[in-house]
């Protein structure tokens, strides 16, 4: 019998991820006996035992090299793709071209889709025409509503009617929002397609009831333009300086590294020049008192969870403002030591 890298013993949290995307791809295997793309299928690659050896040793907590981690990752994020895997790796190295980070978020954004696939890379490349890029608007909508939790696609549809209680921050742009205590409804600022990119939500309230919030989402190519951003944001309200409370939450992508004291592997950042420069800022312009939240993602979980890559905060004019991803969610408007994260199942 023909041997699989991933069946081995592993931790149950890794495990459940990986069954997540073997159901998957099982789901897909079967859609394609019924409906058979026209374009001929790549076969899954043969047991390698090179593969198996270095999974093996990142699950043991082994030290590995860079290369050797983001190899690991392109195996585990695409079992069945030697080409995404390639591409994986080069984005964790941060080596990819143009061409080819076009290549691997469209192939994130539409596996099962070749003309999606052609379309989203041709926007990533700035060659679209406005008759593909409305073209492609539909066939994102299409997948991705299909999908979503109900209170998901609410927002998104409040969204597109334009609804002014509801904000929405695209990807390398910010924006914020502003409530009294006389208001009547609660306001949402939110992002979506966090997959390697960070976002950044700074939350305040004031002494007479005011409230503020402000989100931006930056890929790693705008280091600058995010955190500049991010000081202009909090620079157009003057009161946050003296606000009766702050709280920062910076989401990026998380990069696993070995702790030398404790020999054990722990999430940190793959960006960590982009959050450096937040942190910076954030100390700069609210203050020590300020409490942050580091909060680092993981792009394992993308294919088994329907509401992936949104970061949504709701602020209500009275009462308990909250924030919500697709992996945890909790409050605002309290010490993050205090906040009581309810982490949901990814499935």
């Amino acid at each position: 019998m023909e041997k699989s890298f991933l069946n081995r013993n592993i931790p149950p949290k890794q495990d459940k991820i990986i069954r997540h995307q073997q159901a998957k791809q099982d789901r897909l295997a079967l859609k394609l006996e019924k409906y058979p793309l026209n374009k001929k299928r790549e076969e899954p690659p043969a047991y390698n035992p090179h593969d198996q050896e270095l999974v093996d040793k990142y699950n043991a907590g082994t030290l590995l090299s860079e290369e050797e981690k983001a190899e690991v990752y392109g195996l585990l994020e695409f079992p069945d793709n030697p080409k995404m895997q390639i591409l994986r790796r080069k984005e964790v190295l941060g080596t990819l071209t143009p061409e080819e980070a076009g290549g691997l978020y469209s192939f994130r954004t539409f596996p099962d889709n070749q003309h999606g696939q052609e379309l989203m890379k041709k926007e990533h490349l700035n060659i679209i025409t406005p008759e593909e890029a409305a073209e492609l608007h539909r066939l994102n909508r299409q997948q991705s509503r299909a999908k979503m939790p109900t209170w998901l696609r609410e927002l998104w549809e409040k969204t597109e009617a334009n609804d002014p209680n509801v904000e929405q921050v695209r990807m390398n742009d910010g924006k914020f929002i502003e409530l009294s205590p006389d208001d009547e409804q609660e306001k949402t600022i939110w992002t979506f397609g966090l997959g390697g990119c960070t976002a950044t939500l700074i939350y305040a309230e004031n002494a007479d009831g005011k409230k503020f919030a402000c989100m931006t989402h930056y890929d790693s190519l705008h280091k600058s333009e995010n955190s500049n951003n991010l000081q202009k944001l909090i620079r157009s309200n003057p009161w946050l300086r003296n606000a009766k409370q702050t709280q920062a939450i910076i989401m990026a992508e998380e990069h696993l590294e070995k702790n030398p004291n404790t020999q054990k592997w722990e999430p940190g950042f793959s960006d960590k020049m982009t959050i450096d420069l937040l942190l910076l800022k954030i100390k700069n312009e609210l203050g020590v008192n300020c409490d942050i939240k580091l909060q680092p993602y993981s792009n394992f979980i993308k294919h088994s969870a329907k509401d992936h890559g949104v970061f949504v905060a709701t602020i209500p004019p009275r009462g308990q403002a909250t924030y919500k991803t697709w992996f945890n969610q909790g409050t605002l408007g309290k010490m993050i030591g205090e906040e009581k994260t309810k982490i949901k199942d990814a499935a």
